[in-house]
């Protein structure tokens, strides 16, 4: 929907993606300027006898614009959304979503209106139509809101508040000893040490050979003691 002549004209969009001014068909037209931009790397080019070859990946993505102008931002989501993995369910489309937006939100400071206000991406939002579901994170947390028009919600006919956590939330998530590793307790960690002390290279047997083969003997033994003290002093007070 586009104000056009004083109106609101609804307009078909063939890109899927819109931003503020100009019009849409503008931005649809200055696409034609990035028919280079691709996702794979460009090939080596010959320069007499001096074979270019791309410096790294990503070469195929130079010339995409990374300024903050609605033309830019309008460029860079339409190449994003062309060619992100597609999404196989909302889980999945939400994350996509998340990715593009981030390409084109502005942080606070690097955007300086005339007025010396700042403009800048105060929240970012998507909506699954089949599960009606909306997804948001404001400016200053950056963890994902959802929140869901159920059956109950539609029926109570009042207007509901959904208050958006303003403070940045973390997950922190507690370590777990990897059950599958070759070592996993402390008492088979002692274990390998008195194999380590009492062996040598090419001399080695056990459970523990395709490890001990690959130690720094030299530093472990000289080391040993100290280690199994340590160990020791975990495992009584654990």
């Amino acid at each position: 929907i586009e104000p056009s002549g004083g109106e609101l004209k609804f307009k078909e969009n063939p890109v899927g993606v819109m931003t503020n001014t100009p019009n849409l068909e503008w931005h649809t037209q200055n696409l034609r300027n990035y028919l280079h931009v691709q996702p794979k790397q460009f090939s080596p080019k010959k320069y007499g006898e001096f074979n270019a070859t791309p410096f790294s990946q990503g070469t195929g993505t130079t010339g995409l614009p990374g300024g903050f102008t609605p033309s830019n931002r309008f460029v860079r989501a339409a190449f994003f959304k062309e060619y992100i993995n597609k999404a196989k369910n909302e889980e999945e489309g939400i994350t996509n979503i998340w990715q593009i937006l981030s390409t084109v939100r502005i942080p606070k400071g690097v955007v300086i209106e005339d007025s010396e206000g700042e403009d800048y991406t105060e929240y970012l939002a998507g909506i699954c139509l089949e599960s009606r579901s909306f997804y948001f994170t404001p400016y200053e947390n950056n963890r994902i809101t959802k929140v869901r028009l159920t059956d109950e919600l539609i029926d109570d006919g009042n207007v509901v508040i959904f208050e958006a956590p303003r403070n940045q939330s973390y997950y922190s998530p507690e370590g777990v000893i990897d059950r599958n590793d070759t070592i996993t307790t402390i008492k088979e960690v002692i274990e390998l040490l008195d194999d380590i002390k009492t062996t040598k290279k090419g001399q080695i047997e056990g459970k523990n050979k395709d490890i001990l083969e690959n130690v720094d003997d030299k530093f472990l033994k000289e080391n040993i003691s100290n280690i199994k003290e340590f160990l020791d002093v975990i495992e009584k007070n654990k």
